[in-house]
C-alpha cells in the first residue's frame, strides 16, 4: 500500500503528460504530399498574418463545426480540405462539410427525415436558386430582429461565402509582400489577367508564380513536383521574411497541441481526483485521501503550466497582452482562478482549493470554446489597440472578475457542503470563511484599481472619465458588491454564512458585467456584442439564486447540523465565527 500511495501521484502526473503529448502524434495518414510544410506557409487573413493551417482549421470549423473532414471514409486534417477546395474543387464539392441544424433551412436543400446534418457544396448548388431567393429576403434585416430561421439562414449564407472565397482563391491573401511597398494580395489577382473587371497593374510576382505551380502540381496529382515546389517556396519565405515564417511554424505547433482543449480534459481529471480525496477522508486513516489529494494537485499543476504556456503563446503570436476579447478573457479568468486555487490549497491543504480550481478552470475553458468564432486572435479594434491599457486596466479588471468568481464558488461549496452533507465541521466552517474573506478583499482591490484605470483610459480615448455606459456600470457594480460584503461583515450584520450567500450573488453581478452588458449591443463598449447566450445567462442566474435560497435555510436544518442539539450548534457556530 505504501508503494502504491507513493507512486500514484507520479502516475497521475505522467498520465497528464501523455494526454498533453497525444495531439502531437500524427493521427492521419501522411500520404505522398508534404502537407505539413504547406500548413506552415504564412498567409494573411482577417488583418493578421497566420499560417495556412490556422485559416484551414478556422474555415472548416466555421462551416462544419469540426477541424477534420471525412474523405474516402477516413478523417483528414483541415489542411487537406483547404488544398482540395483551392486546387481540386470537384473533389472538395463532394465533401459533406456544411452543417445545417435548423429543420426549415435543411428543407431548402431537399432534406429527408433522418438525414444527416452535413451536406456537400454540390448539394447546395443543386438547390442554389431557392437558397439565393431566401438569402435575398433576409438582406437588410438586422441580426437582432431575425427569427431563428432567418439567423440560421444568414449563417448558411456566410458559410457559402467563406467557401466560395476559398475556392476562387480570393481569400486568404496568399501572396506575400516580398518587395518594399507591396501588400498581401489574393492569389486570384496574380493568376488571372484581370480581377473584378480591372486590369492587373503588375506582372505576377515570384511568390504568386510559385504558389500557382504548387496548386497546379496538386491539381495534376504530381506529389514529387508538389513537394519540390512547396519546399522551394518555403525556403524563399524563410530568406525573405524569417520572423513571420518562424512565428507561423510556431502557430502550427500551437494548433496541434491545443493546450486549452487538453486543459479542459485534465481539469476534469483533477476534479475527479479532488472529489475522491474529499470523499475518502477518514477511510482507513487518511493516507488514501492524502494520496488522491496529492495526485489532484499534481494534475492541476501540470494543467496550469500547460495553460500558462497557452496564454504566453497567444501573447507571442498576437503581440498583445493576454486579454484582448471575450475568448481570451474566459481563458485568462480560468487561468488566474486556478493560480489562486493552487495558492489556497498550498495555504490550507484541505482539498477544496484544488477542487474549486478544477471546476472553474474547466467551465471557463468550455465557455471560451463556445465563444470561439473563427480566429480568436483577430485584428484588434482601434479603440483597444493599446498594449499599455490592455496590460493594466483590462488585466486588473479581469483579475477582479476571477477573484470574485472564486469567492462565489467558495460560497457555493460552503452552502452545498453545509446543507446537503455532514462535512461542514467547525474547522472547515472557519477555513472556508477565511478563504472567502481573503479572496473578496483581493477582488475588491483589483476591481477598484481596474475600474479607475478604465476611467483614465476612457478620458484619454473619449474625453470623459465616466459616462454610465453599461460596461462601466457593470464594473462599478462588482466594486460595490465586494465592498458591500466586506462592510456588512465588518459591521457584524453578517457572518460566514451571510458572506457565502452574498458571494454567490457576486457571481451574478460579475456574470452580468462580463457577458450581460455585451448582450445589450449599446454603449461605447459594445464591440463585444453577442446575442446567442441569453438563455445560458438566465440559467446561470437561476442556479445561483437557487443556491442562495438554500443558503438562507436556517442552519439548524442544514444536514451538517441536523443531528446536533441547539446548544452544541450555537457553540460550534460561535467557534466558527458565525451564528445561525
Amino acid at each position: 500500500m505504501n508503494t502504491i500511495t507513493k507512486l500514484f501521484p507520479a502516475a497521475a502526473v505522467l498520465l497528464s503528460l501523455i494526454v498533453i503529448a497525444m495531439p502531437l502524434v500524427p493521427r492521419h495518414e501522411q500520404g505522398p504530399y508534404d502537407l505539413d510544410t504547406l500548413a506552415s506557409l504564412p498567409v494573411s487573413s482577417g488583418g493578421r498574418t497566420k499560417p495556412l493551417d490556422t485559416v484551414a482549421r478556422n474555415s472548416l470549423m466555421i462551416v462544419s463545426d469540426r477541424q477534420t473532414v471525412a474523405i474516402d471514409g477516413k478523417r483528414q486534417p483541415a489542411i487537406r480540405w483547404i488544398i482540395d477546395v483551392m486546387a481540386r474543387p470537384q473533389d472538395a464539392n463532394a465533401y459533406e462539410v456544411f452543417r445545417i441544424d435548423h429543420p426549415d433551412v435543411r428543407s431548402l436543400v431537399g432534406v429527408i427525415e433522418g438525414e444527416q446534418k452535413r451536406f456537400n457544396f454540390a448539394r447546395l448548388l443543386q438547390f442554389g436558386r431557392g437558397l439565393n431567393q431566401q438569402f435575398i429576403r433576409i438582406e437588410g434585416i438586422k441580426p437582432a430582429d431575425r427569427t431563428p430561421y432567418q439567423s440560421h439562414l444568414a449563417e448558411l449564407r456566410d458559410h457559402v461565402t467563406t467557401y466560395d472565397l476559398l475556392q476562387n482563391q480570393q481569400a486568404p491573401y496568399l501572396v506575400p509582400p516580398l518587395v518594399d511597398g507591396e501588400q498581401w494580395r489574393p492569389l486570384a489577382a496574380e493568376l488571372h489577367a484581370s480581377h473584378e473587371g480591372h486590369e492587373v497593374e503588375h506582372e505576377p510576382s515570384q511568390a504568386g508564380i510559385r504558389l500557382g505551380k504548387i496548386l497546379l502540381a496538386y491539381q495534376n496529382q504530381d506529389p514529387d513536383r508538389f513537394n519540390r515546389e512547396v519546399a522551394e517556396y518555403a525556403t524563399l519565405l524563410d530568406r525573405q521574411m524569417p520572423d513571420i515564417t518562424r512565428k507561423a511554424r510556431f502557430e502550427v505547433f500551437f494548433n496541434k497541441l491545443q493546450p486549452f482543449y487538453q486543459g479542459t480534459v485534465l481539469y476534469v481529471l483533477a476534479f475527479l481526483l479532488s472529489c475522491a480525496s474529499l470523499l475518502t477522508v477518514g477511510v482507513k486513516g487518511s493516507e488514501i485521501s492524502r494520496t488522491l489529494g496529492r495526485a489532484a494537485v499534481g494534475v492541476l499543476a501540470v494543467t496550469f503550466i500547460l495553460n500558462t504556456f497557452g496564454l504566453g503563446a497567444r501573447v507571442y503570436m498576437q503581440g498583445y497582452a493576454p486579454v484582448t476579447n471575450l475568448y481570451s478573457s474566459a481563458v485568462f479568468i480560468g487561468w488566474f482562478c486556478v493560480a489562486m486555487g493552487l495558492f489556497l490549497e498550498w495555504l490550507f491543504k484541505n482539498g477544496l482549493g484544488a477542487a474549486l480550481s478544477a471546476v472553474i478552470g474547466c467551465v471557463t475553458l468550455i465557455i471560451a470554446h463556445n465563444l470561439a468564432d473563427g480566429d480568436t486572435m483577430q485584428m484588434m479594434q482601434a479603440v483597444l489597440d493599446s498594449n499599455f491599457w490592455l496590460s493594466t486596466h483590462v488585466i486588473a479588471v479581469t483579475i477582479g472578475y476571477s477573484a470574485t468568481f472564486l469567492a462565489g464558488f467558495i460560497g457555493i461549496a460552503f452552502i452545498l457542503i453545509g446543507v446537503y452533507t455532514r462535512g461542514l465541521n467547525p474547522q472547515r466552517h472557519k477555513t472556508l470563511g477565511k478563504m472567502m474573506y481573503g479572496v473578496i478583499a483581493f477582488a475588491l482591490l483589483f476591481s477598484f484599481v481596474g475600474t479607475v484605470l478604465g476611467g483614465i483610459w476612457a478620458d484619454q480615448s473619449w474625453g470623459r472619465f465616466w459616462g454610465w455606459d453599461p460596461k462601466e456600470n457593470g464594473a462599478v457594480l462588482i466594486v460595490l458588491m465586494n465592498a458591500l460584503i466586506l462592510h456588512a461583515r465588518w459591521g457584524g450584520m453578517i457572518k460566514t454564512r451571510g458572506v457565502a450567500v452574498l458571494a454567490v450573488f457576486g457571481n451574478i453581478v460579475t456574470a452580468w458585467s462580463w457577458f450581460g452588458t455585451n448582450m445589450l449591443g449599446v454603449g461605447l463598449h459594445s464591440y463585444g456584442f453577442m446575442d446567442s447566450a441569453v438563455q445560458w445567462m438566465l440559467l446561470f442566474v437561476a442556479t445561483q439564486l437557487a443556491i442562495m435560497t438554500a443558503g438562507l435555510i436556517p442552519m439548524a436544518r442544514w444536514r451538517s447540523f441536523d443531528a446536533v442539539d441547539n446548544d452544541t450548534l450555537k457553540a460550534q457556530s460561535n467557534t466558527a465565527t458565525d451564528a445561525p
